[in-house]
């Protein structure tokens, strides 16, 4: 939504404000290089503890909230993991069907 338009906003600024002072070639690398940095900044970024969770890894999910969260301590840590835990479990409970979609009660 917001971000996408922001970004196309920006990016159509830049090109209008440089564009007439430098080469094509020069104008399409230079726009190039936010994009391809932010597609190599995202390889580093770790699934959800959520996706973690889902697939039975429990370090995983401490690891990868532990990144997101900047660092915590342990306590905390185990209390977020058992509430996400929590939440997991009891969507897998909760499991449908494609027919119940389109049925009405």
């Amino acid at each position: 939504g917001n971000m996408f338009s922001f970004m196309t906003y920006v990016g159509t600024l830049y090109v209008y404000s440089i564009g007439p002072y430098v080469s094509y070639h020069t104008l399409a690398i230079t726009a190039g290089v936010v994009p391809i940095y932010f597609l190599t900044m995202m390889f580093s970024i770790p699934e959800s503890p959520y996706y973690f969770l889902i697939r039975n890894d429990r370090e995983g999910a401490k690891k990868s909230l532990r990144w997101l969260r900047g660092g915590m301590d342990n306590h905390n840590l185990e209390l977020e993991v058992d509430k996400i835990e929590e939440v997991v479990l009891q969507q897998m409970k909760n499991t449908g069907s494609i027919a119940a979609i389109f049925t009405t009660r």
